[in-house]
């Protein structure tokens, strides 16, 4: 059985506001304000938790390691390379082939990377957005917890 929850705030400004925190499906990752504390119309009342999105940023994470170690390991190996080749008398053509071949997975690695970027940023902002404003200034007069089973 999975249980979700369903907060409603209060609170009362220059006039009354209820908000209700979630709808059927959304899941709350904090909630950030308690009863009595003053709030500002625009401050965020709890943040969703955003299952996939915080799936996608750990994924995107672990691959801006794994490509940054990947463009690591083709520098050294790319150096170790040409390092034997001036040892066993290679040729400048072999030499070439070497850089060429390296530079090119370097390449595709950092543009990967820079992709890999690119979505953490989106996703950090999909997920910071992801929150219950309030709708005016007031006082937090009441959150009540309401436990649904799905």
């Amino acid at each position: 059985m999975i249980q979700s929850e369903s907060i409603a705030v209060r609170y009362e400004g220059t006039k009354k506001s209820d908000v209700y925190g979630t709808d059927d499906g959304i899941r709350i990752k904090k909630l950030c304000v308690s009863k009595g504390q003053h709030v500002k119309k625009g401050d965020v009342l709890l943040q969703e938790y955003l299952e996939d999105e915080e799936e996608s940023l750990k994924t995107s994470k672990r691959q801006v390691s794994t490509l940054t170690l990947q463009i690591s390991q083709a520098k050294q190996m790319r150096q170790r390379e040409l390092e034997q080749l001036n040892h066993t008398g290679g040729s400048k053509e072999e030499k070439e082939n070497v850089k060429t071949q390296y530079d090119a997975q370097i390449k595709n690695c950092r543009s990967s990377l820079e992709l890999a970027k690119l979505d953490i940023q989106s996703l950090e902002e999909t997920i910071r957005e992801a929150s219950l404003k309030a709708p005016i200034s007031g006082t937090v007069m009441q959150i009540r917890k309401i436990y649904l089973s799905r």
